[in-house]
């Protein structure tokens, strides 16, 4: 029988290795945030209408299924009760993916609407178990972390291993492919192998959170206090998101700074491919500007010891915007500068990421002291949505801009096409932090004080109704 663990004060193995399943699978999210946009224009040859069209059609439609999925998770039964309700689609989920990972690293037709509709069926087949899966790895944060210290605790600890992933996958994609592209395979057939590479080491990392949460989510207690627990209706679930103010404003700063990510990862491959035409430097690009976030990770882990995470959040915010602002007057003078003022941003950014996971963690709370039941793969699974509007908004923002000054596949840039690359980091990136600052620091109210007070009401509350 598996050892009740709820309520148990965190092991020294899930502080340390808590979120390596989804740092694993960063590797592959990476290399989509790097190089999907550079395979859409220059090898697969989409045009920028038909890139934003397909990640339009497919965000909307993954933004309808997903709260769908995280509700019917929050109510349903364990697929397998011997895991638990959301440990099991840690592996069910990473099996499925083990076989559409490479998929949409492939152009399916040459007539590009049957292409961009298989595309988009694709994404659409891998959506529910691949959602699944990452709603349940962000509700089990909710499961096993207890506090707002342990919260924090386990929510930069995730973003270290993402950091982490994120420095090794650009170094492992740049090695891989040359290794390939030297021994006559194309650049294409070398992202299709490097999605099924990386999808088996996903597989593995969540094997390990598996591992690591095991008889957190109650699943060695006996039938009868199973069917004592509170039941979680399709109401409960509504009423914990649409009555939930905390969580919109979080949801709309998150969005906005997610915008931000999207552009440095998607313009990235443009500068050292066009401007300065040393594609080879994406591997030491990305080892500085991750070894930073790693840095910041690190780091907010101790500053939430001591400060409020809404005043960190918003000092980060802020020197977020400084540093992208100043990546136009110098990344032209040098290479160096261009790496140097990334990585700062990318510290900040890094620091800011776990004050809003464990934010999403802290609306589940304030979703349960106003309407009394818990929907943690709902509200957690939220904490997902952002990436997908970005990855939508910059996938007009990037192409059009590119298009507008003269950008052309394979060409050399000229000054003005320079300029241009340049102007969407330094234009855009500024007007997405402003937007992040202003909703975080006038209307999110969830600062430590009130933290502490609505968790006191919630205790006092579950204690009055085990006395009765």
């Amino acid at each position: 029988m598996v050892e009740d663990k709820r309520g148990k004060p965190l092991s020294t193995a899930i502080k340390l290795f808590w979120g390596i399943g989804n740092g694993v699978m960063v590797l592959s999210t990476t290399m989509g945030s790097y190089y999907q946009t550079y395979w859409e224009t220059d090898i697969a040859k989409f045009t920028p209408a038909t890139i934003g069209l397909i990640s339009t059609i497919s965000t909307i439609l993954g933004l309808v299924l997903s709260p769908l999925i995280g509700a019917w998770l929050d109510m349903s039964k364990p697929i397998n009760k011997k895991w638990g309700k959301y440990r099991s689609w840690l592996i069910y989920g990473s099996l499925i993916g083990l076989v559409t990972a490479g998929l949409n690293w492939i152009r399916w037709s040459e007539n590009e609407a049957v292409a961009a509709a298989v595309r988009i069926a694709i994404l659409l087949i891998a959506t529910f178990p691949g959602t699944c899966r990452t709603q349940s790895d962000n509700a089990l944060l909710t499961v096993v972390a207890r506090t707002p210290a342990d919260k924090n605790i386990l929510a930069s600890r995730k973003y270290m291993f993402s950091n982490v992933a994120r420095l090794v996958s650009n170094i492992i994609v740049t090695s891989v492919c040359a290794f390939l592209l030297a021994r006559g395979l194309s650049e294409g057939t070398a992202y299709v192998i490097l999605a099924y590479f990386f999808a088996v080491l996903t597989f593995f990392g969540f094997l390990a959170q598996f591992k690591l949460t095991e008889g957190y989510e109650g699943e060695g207690i006996d039938e009868i206090e199973v069917k004592k627990r509170a039941k979680v209706t399709f109401k409960d679930v509504i009423m914990n998101l649409f009555t939930n103010d905390q969580l919109l404003f979080l949801f709309l700063a998150n969005s906005s700074t997610s915008c931000v990510a999207y552009i440095l990862t998607k313009c990235a491959a443009y500068y050292w491919r066009a401007i300065v035409g040393e594609p080879g430097m994406m591997g030491t690009y990305s080892l500085v500007v991750n070894g930073l976030g790693i840095l910041g990770t690190l780091a907010v882990g101790e500053a939430t010891k001591k400060f409020d995470n809404k005043k960190l959040s918003m000092f980060a915010i802020f020197m977020m915007a400084v540093t992208i602002a100043l990546v136009r007057p110098l990344a032209l003078k040098s290479k160096w500068f261009f790496i140097g003022i990334l990585a700062a941003h990318q510290f900040f950014a890094s620091f800011n990421y776990p004050i809003f996971v464990a934010g999403y963690a802290n609306c589940t709370v304030y979703a349960e002291y106003k309407n009394g039941k818990s929907s943690p793969a709902t509200i957690m699974g939220i904490s997902g949505y952002p990436l997908r509007i970005a990855a939508t908004v910059t996938a007009w923002i990037v192409p059009m801009a590119l298009a507008k000054c003269g950008y052309q596949a394979g060409v050399p840039a000229t000054e003005t096409v320079a300029n241009g690359i340049l102007n969407i980091y330094s234009m855009w990136g500024p007007i997405f932090c402003g937007i992040a600052f202003l909703l975080i620091t006038l209307f999110y109210k969830l600062d430590n004080k009130r933290l502490a007070e609505i968790q006191a009401a919630i205790e006092e509350k579950r204690a009055a109704e085990k006395a009765a």
